[in-house]
């Protein structure tokens, strides 16, 4: 099992639930 950055996944959460924020708000 590869060990992850606990901050780098949340970084990806955190991106992924922004750009659906936006495509909400632009849509």
């Amino acid at each position: 099992i590869e060990e992850k950055d606990p901050l780098e996944f949340f970084t990806m959460i955190q991106s992924r639930s922004l750009a659906r924020d936006l495509f909400v708000a632009y849509s």
